[in-house]
């Protein structure tokens, strides 16, 4: 059994700045205090002298409050069943339902405003209106609802290890940032957009905003390789990973009375996702291999749809450190406690091509306007003196 009970008092101040062009002066000052109580129960346990049924059972229980100037109390509890019947498998099954409220930066940030260059999907053309930024006072508290489920096994011991995990949220209220202006967004929030006479846009408030409900749920699978051989004292270790994300459903409700937003169908949000990890190394050498793919997304536009294609992207990064590998650490000389990596993201130079349905490119989706970055390429030489 576990007791604690952990407090933190936080104080902060911030600023007005500029909207549209006005200064708007202001100072607030905020106090924050946290609190925890937490509670393990080890309810069975395996022992190799004595057969258990059970197996090994542990329920972990968590309530939590944080109090803020100028609001309510914010709750939370969270519950965790752990279960393992054999050493191979493992059960986990939780649930978390928090009080949330808009953080101190949310609410009392400074204003800025910017020029920001995006795609306007109602006029199909790049606008470049004003971008206001910053804290929003008006922003009001929610609530989210967490159950989850997952499941492990390990057929090989630590050799190979398989995952698999439910997870359903569902947060009402809540605050978050400002969407993509998509059509239906705009919709929403129609005082939130400014246009000219001709329907250009001029600018747009992207402060963070309450939402209605938001529905979300995933299914995630993963398998995990490891390996060891060679030299006990300096082994060399290869683990390879391969994860996949399948997200069933994410519905927005931004206001109520309006049609909720399928964000997987509608809202550029993809369904599938994979990730893949390939690692090796041994004392003072090391290679990591990390890939990760995306399936297309879909938004839907004022008078056709825009295809989303996120980018398959590589990255490589090695590193050595000579007197490790070469087991001269008490040597002294240029190559003591020194350590050179390198580092390569976006191995291939990929990036998120933007399409309509029949191919064509729309205007500010070029491959330089959507990523003129690229490739990467970052060497770190570091030497201890």
């Amino acid at each position: 059994m576990s007791l604690s009970v952990p407090a933190a008092i936080e104080h902060g101040a911030g600023r007005g700045g500029t909207v549209a062009g006005h200064f708007a002066p202001a100072a607030v000052s905020r106090r924050q205090i946290d609190g925890q109580l937490s509670l393990g129960l080890p309810i069975s346990r395996q022992s190799d002298a004595e057969a258990n049924w059970l197996g090994d059972l542990d329920v972990d229980l968590s309530a939590s409050m944080q109090t803020m100037t100028g609001n309510r109390a914010q709750r939370r509890f969270f519950g965790n069943l752990s279960w393992s019947p054999w050493p191979v498998v493992q059960f986990r099954g939780s649930i978390d339902h928090a009080e949330i409220g808009p953080s101190f930066e949310q609410l009392d940030a400074p204003v800025e405003t910017v020029v920001n260059r995006i795609f306007d999907y109602a006029r199909q053309e790049v606008a470049e209106p004003v971008w206001i930024t910053g804290g929003n006072p008006s922003l009001l508290r929610g609530e989210r609802r967490d159950v989850s489920l997952a499941a492990m096994i390990r057929p090989l011991g630590q050799i190979l290890t398989l995952n698999i995990g439910y997870r359903r949220s569902v947060t009402r209220g809540g605050v978050t940032s400002f969407p993509e202006l998509t059509p239906a967004i705009e919709a929403a929030f129609p005082e939130r957009v400014t246009r000219d006479g001709e329907g250009r846009l001029v600018t747009v408030d992207a402060r963070a905003i309450n939402i209605a409900r938001n529905m979300d749920a995933d299914l995630t699978t993963g398998v995990t390789f490891r390996l060891v051989s060679g030299n006990r004292a300096d082994p060399v270790q290869l683990s390879a990973s391969l994860n996949h994300r399948w997200r069933l459903k994410n519905m927005l409700l931004v206001r109520p009375g309006l049609p909720a937003i399928d964000q997987l169908g509608a809202g550029g949000q993809p369904r599938h996702n994979l990730s893949a990890q390939l690692s090796i190394g041994k004392r003072g050498l090391g290679l990591n291999l990390a890939a990760n793919w995306s399936a297309p997304g879909r938004v839907r536009g004022a008078a056709e749809d825009f295809i989303f294609r996120p980018p398959t992207t590589f990255g490589l990064s090695a590193f050595v450190e000579p007197d490790r590998l070469f087991a001269s650490p008490s040597r002294k000389g240029v190559m003591n406690d020194f350590k050179l990596s390198v580092d390569v993201d976006n191995l291939f130079n990929g990036y998120r091509r933007v399409t309509r349905v029949d191919g064509s490119i729309p205007a500010g989706f070029s491959r330089d306007e959507v990523d003129p970055l690229g490739r990467t390429v970052r060497l770190v030489l570091r030497k201890k003196f």
